[in-house]
């Protein structure tokens, strides 16, 4: 009944842009090499830095924050690019599943979504008021909660739906709130497989042209069902 996307690693790509961002930034907080620790922070919200980095102090982490936010809006965003496919992956949802039946939800600071949304011309499809961003908790991953709310605020209690993502913590979102995960990378993790137990071709694709194909052979099962 309905689709939801992460946006990061799933929509775009914005790997270069924020090891760029933060190659320039963070060695003046922290005493690590950001080569050696991107593999470990990019998958994180930012306020989750400072489990995982040791920073000189709390003032550095929150220096680190505003210089970090400033450069990325000024100048990194525009290094973030489409994945093939993400335009018309949110097209054939529409299509599908109805605008009212397709989201966004993502880590990423709200400002900074929107600008980017923009930037690339995902806004002008689906528009900001179906883009949402999770809200700050405690938790080790804050979309559960914030995915949560947002099935309650958007009517998809008791209704059937998928949340796609590329990481355990977009898969772990889905199941905690009995959504059907969507796991997309184009070099999968066998233990991520493994760990969900997910299937290529209904629940694991390499790309968003495999996922649309799954999407329309949806609709066309939906329909003559």
């Amino acid at each position: 009944s309905f689709v939801g996307f992460d946006l990061d690693g799933t929509l775009i790509d914005s790997h270069l842009a924020i090891h760029d961002c933060l190659k320039e930034t963070l060695p003046k907080y922290v005493n690590e090499d950001i080569d050696e620790i991107i593999d470990t922070v990019f998958p994180l919200t930012i306020d989750q830095f400072p489990e995982y980095l040791n920073f000189k102090s709390k003032d550095s982490y929150l220096n680190f924050v505003k210089v970090f936010s400033q450069s990325f809006d000024s100048k990194y965003y525009k290094e973030i690019n489409l994945f093939d496919h993400s335009i018309e992956v949110l097209k054939k949802s529409i299509d599908i599943f109805g605008l009212d039946n397709v989201f966004i939800l993502t880590n990423r600071r709200e400002k900074s979504t929107y600008m980017v949304c923009k930037y690339l011309g995902i806004s002008d499809v689906l528009g900001e008021e179906r883009i949402f961003c999770t809200k700050k908790n405690n938790e080790n991953n804050p979309k559960v909660e914030t995915l949560k709310k947002l099935i309650v605020e958007l009517n998809f209690i008791s209704k059937n739906g998928l949340y796609v993502g590329d990481s355990p913590s977009d898969i772990e979102s889905s199941i905690e709130n009995n959504i059907m995960p969507i796991y997309l990378s184009n070099q999968p993790k066998l233990h991520i497989l493994d760990k969900y137990k997910l299937s290529k071709g209904k629940n694991f694709f390499r790309d968003l042209k495999e996922l649309t194909s799954f999407l329309v052979g949806l609709k066309n099962y939906n329909y003559k069902g």
